[in-house]
């Protein structure tokens, strides 16, 4: 799950995306239910919380 700063859901990671390393660079979000789009995110303002298993842009 991915969550806005606001708290606001913007849809469901589907991807972990590693280019050229082992830090993740990416996510790719598909913000609908049939999950026919999606979005790259970059994941340098993103907090992870293990725990509730959240991405959390900020």
């Amino acid at each position: 799950m991915l969550r806005g700063p606001m708290g606001r859901t913007p849809g469901r990671v589907q991807q972990v995306l590693v280019i050229g390393g082992y830090e993740p660079e990416y996510v790719e979000v598909s913000p609908g239910l049939l999950g026919f789009r999606s979005a790259l995110t970059p994941v340098l303002g993103v907090a992870v919380d293990d725990e509730r298993r959240v991405l959390t842009l900020q």
